[in-house]
């Protein structure tokens, strides 16, 4: 190569690189569109890795080599091997412990909470249990229809065990009626007077009798809705009703001795039956044929 003086210079590599890049620039000009931005952004390298749920090929194969190998290779060798990382494998082996033979196919997260949200809230639960609650003892379509909810007895029965301590219709608790100012007198003067007695001078010598009458009619036990560990509550207890309709009287005896073998079954004569009274006959007038 010749200078402008006539003398010539030996070409280096520096110089040749310098014509091959304005070479490419004055192409890169000419052919190409020319860049608009003013500063040039880097961009996201290419991402090889794989994002997501590997296919069932990849899961088969893996579970076929670790079933073939497992005794005589170690799990990150034999993930890599197959084509796949240790975390995944080990993953994979876990699901398949716990899913069995579904672990092989396509998974996806299992929820708790299935289907549309329910038209029962919290609040709505709290009301029906509540002792405010004037219906409280009867049937939930009875509750469900006062309150107008607009639901399933099936819907409202897993709301109320979701929102609640587990309340449900659980049998009353039922407690006597007091005992009469007579008959507390009694059982106080019973009790003074054979304070001092003993058994070998008394109490052997008495027999024990234990009545118990059945009423058919009233055997049924009323039904309250209320949460769980609230059966002693007051608003949840109920007065025993009086007894009406036919009765089954039994009694039994018992000493310090002997008791006796089998119930024995009475007839109250107080329990009569009231029938009704007879039609008169009827009567003729004269004027009738």
């Amino acid at each position: 190569m010749r200078t402008p003086g006539g003398a010539a210079t030996r070409d280096t590599g520096q110089n040749k690189r310098e014509r091959e890049n304005a070479k490419t620039l004055i192409f890169t000009i000419t052919i190409m569109a020319p860049i608009t931005r003013r500063a040039a952004r880097e961009k996201t390298p290419p991402n090889q890795r794989h994002v997501g749920e590997y296919d069932t090929i990849e899961k088969d194969r893996f579970f076929n080599a670790y079933d073939r190998e497992h005794g005589e290779k170690s799990i990150p060798t034999i993930a890599i091997e197959s084509g796949t990382t240790e975390p995944t494998a080990k993953r994979w082996l876990h699901d398949r412990r716990l899913n069995g033979r579904d672990a092989h196919c396509h998974t996806r997260k299992r929820s708790k909470v299935l289907g549309h949200k329910s038209r029962v809230t919290k609040e709505q639960c709290q009301r029906l249990v509540s002792p405010l609650n004037p219906v409280r003892d009867q049937f939930l379509e009875a509750q469900i229809k006062h309150f107008n909810i607009g639901v399933k007895p099936r819907q409202l029965k897993t709301m109320l065990k979701r929102h609640t301590k587990g309340a449900r219709r659980f049998k009353q608790a039922y407690v006597k009626k007091k005992i009469s100012p007579a008959n507390k007198q009694k059982r106080i003067n019973y009790g003074v007077e054979n304070k001092g007695k003993t058994v070998e001078d008394c109490y052997q010598f008495i027999f024990y009798i234990d009545e118990f009458h059945v009423n058919p009619l009233s055997i049924g036990a009323g039904y309250i809705l209320r949460e769980e560990g609230t059966r002693k509550n007051l608003e949840n207890i109920q007065e025993r009703l009086k007894r009406e309709g036919n009765r089954l009287h039994a009694a039994r005896w018992v000493n310090w001795h002997a008791k006796y073998e089998k119930l024995e079954f009475y007839h109250n004569e107080e329990d009569k039956t009231i029938r009704p009274k007879r039609p008169r006959k009827p009567r003729y007038r004269k004027n009738e044929s």
